[in-house]
């Protein structure tokens, strides 16, 4: 029977099933080239694939949350539809008409204007002139209300 002594600290180690010597930390790979690694130890692919996928996902939700959000102008007409809808007598009855114009007029700002046909208290159907200016918030990721008129 061949025992191991270990060339560092000239003790046998306690335990061969370990990579290293026991009481000195020496590896036994180098020391000891006859006692194989336990292959048991290993983790299944799948394991390595699964962990692959959840870092993928979740460098993907980082780069996502730090992609700045794009100005639209459609939001910046609804923002102006939701204000004038404040100030008319019915916003119920509010129809608005597909001619409004939305234009850019600064670094975040926008101009838009158009017509709404509404009712007023007595019923009568009237068209109005509106026009409003946004301004985009990017931290915030809305368009906030600068100024809104009602011609009629």
């Amino acid at each position: 029977m061949q025992t191991n002594i270990c060339k560092r600290c000239k003790i046998e180690p306690t335990n061969t099933g370990y990579d290293f010597c026991t009481p000195c930390l020496n590896e036994m790979d180098k020391l000891y080239p006859q006692i194989s690694k336990d292959k048991s130890t290993k983790l299944p692919l799948r394991v390595y694939v699964g962990l692959t996928f959840i870092a993928i996902m979740l460098m993907l939700l980082i780069i996502a949350k730090l992609t700045p959000p794009k100005e639209n102008i459609n939001d910046a007409a609804d923002a102006v539809h939701k204000a004038v809808l404040a100030r008319l007598a019915t916003p119920k009855t509010a129809e608005f008409e597909k001619d409004n114009q939305v234009v850019k007029v600064g670094e975040g700002i926008y101009a838009v204007w158009g017509h709404v046909n509404s009712q007023n208290y007595f019923g009568a159907t009237l068209q109005k002139k509106y026009n409003g200016r946004v301004l985009w918030d990017s931290l915030a990721d809305k368009y906030t209300v600068l100024s809104v008129s009602i011609e009629e």
